[in-house]
């Protein structure tokens, strides 16, 4: 009897541990991502200049039927990198 709680216990903490590992996943998947609005306030720059990064290659857009978007992780690897 006890193999089989053990056996039943072992199966729903690899069943937790294979939650979290996706929702881990997941989340670093789903990462906020920014208006070129909400980059330009972020800067402190123009929406124009913002534009103008982005067509420049300095910073990548997401690619969105219709919208421009940022991940946040690229808007704050810009500055980390300009900075060194």
């Amino acid at each position: 009897m006890n193999d089989g709680i053990e056996r039943i216990h072992e199966e729903i903490i690899n069943s937790i541990k294979s939650l979290q590992t996706a929702d881990k996943l997941l989340s670093d998947k789903l990462e906020p991502l920014m208006t070129i609005s909400e980059v330009a306030e972020f800067y402190h720059v123009t929406p124009q200049y913002v534009r103008k990064l982005e067509s420049y290659g300095r910073i990548n857009r997401v690619n969105l039927p219709g919208v421009i978007r940022f991940r946040k992780s690229d808007v704050v690897s810009f500055i980390i990198d300009t900075s060194k």
